[in-house]
């Protein structure tokens, strides 16, 4: 969720709306909860501690730092485009977005929510 190059959780700063102690809190919580795709898709039985331990090494070569787990994945012929797709999209439906945590813990309301996530993408279409 990037507009230029500022991060959602910047422009609520900027704006006022949380303070940065308050959004350091929200992203730790958010990485806690979201799983990376490696964990999806070992819970999903489609790939083995193998594998994953194959495409995170990979993912740590300097030619390879660029490279989404997916797309590693599939350059070593361990998923097929479709598994990937599939794993994407349940990583989505799992993992929860900042502006969620926000408003679970009473720092945004969900209108504030859906008011500046108009204004955050209304500002990147400009840019």
């Amino acid at each position: 969720m990037e507009s230029g190059s500022k991060l959602f959780g910047e422009f609520l700063v900027d704006k006022g709306l949380v303070d940065e102690e308050t959004l350091v809190i929200a992203l730790d919580q958010q990485r806690q909860v979201n799983s990376p795709l490696g964990q999806v898709a070992l819970k999903a039985g489609l790939i083995n501690k193998k594998d994953l331990y194959r495409i995170l090494t990979e993912q740590r070569r300097p030619e390879s730092r660029d490279k989404s787990f997916g797309l590693i994945a599939l350059e070593l012929d361990i998923l097929t485009v479709e598994q990937v797709d599939l794993l994407v999209a349940q990583q989505s439906e799992s993992n929860l977005m900042l502006g969620e945590i926000l408003v679970e813990e009473g720092a945004l309301s969900k209108n504030q929510l859906l008011q500046c996530l108009e204004q955050f993408y209304s500002q990147e279409a400009e840019t």
